[in-house]
């Protein structure tokens, strides 16, 4: 007789909402998904392959790290992997991946909707509007306005393409100023932010 397949357990830590069900249903004819917050990573760990971090603060898969024998592959799902990684993980030969790139659309896209948003003064107009009140003033145009992008790597790139199509001028902060980025106006070093915020008539500092 053919023996039972075993399916590889995946271990999803979440310790506020779940990822959405739709996006992790496919995986269910392929590995056996615990679904675990802190208090329960430890005994969802003992025979586990791999491990999502979707939502769980810094220091959690330490914690429980003695408990990780089997573990050969944790994914988290965040850009930023520096405040989850500790020594123990770092020297064995567990991989580790993040999802960088995923959010850089979305976070630049959220960006311009605040400029906008602010701009516009949507949220007087809202206001105004559940109050029934009529009161034409005007707003500001982003047009030739001036941002400076906090940080140059992927997001801010986006950022800087997205601020850039409507017209505004974009200045980013980097480690070291450099010339002839495509994506910036110009970009400045970080120490010499205070002088670049003090030359703008209208600015937005947005950090990444």
């Amino acid at each position: 007789m053919p023996r039972p397949v075993v399916r590889p357990v995946v271990v999803v830590l979440c310790s506020g909402e779940r990822p959405p069900a739709a996006q992790l249903e496919p995986l269910q004819e392929l590995v056996e998904l615990r679904h675990t917050d802190a208090e329960g990573l430890l005994d969802a760990l003992a025979d586990a392959r791999a491990l999502l971090h979707w939502d769980a603060p810094a220091g959690t898969l330490e914690g429980a790290w003695e408990h990780a024998a089997r573990l050969e592959w944790v994914h988290v799902a965040a850009a930023g992997v520096d405040g989850l990684r500790f020594p123990g993980l770092s020297e064995s030969s567990v991989v580790m991946t993040n999802a960088r790139g995923v959010y850089d659309r979305p976070i630049a896209e959220f960006v311009l909707a605040s400029v906008l948003a602010r701009a516009k003064d949507v949220h007087r107009s809202h206001e105004l509007q559940q109050a029934g009140v009529w009161e034409p003033r005007e707003t500001r145009t982003v047009l030739g306005s001036t941002a400076l992008v906090v940080g140059t790597g992927a997001i801010g790139r986006e950022t800087a393409r997205l601020l850039r199509a409507v017209g505004m001028q974009v200045r980013g902060a980097a480690r070291r100023a450099r010339d002839g980025d495509p994506d910036f106006d110009a970009v400045v070093a970080s120490d010499e932010m205070p002088s670049t915020w003090a030359g703008l008539t209208t600015w937005w500092c947005w950090l990444r």
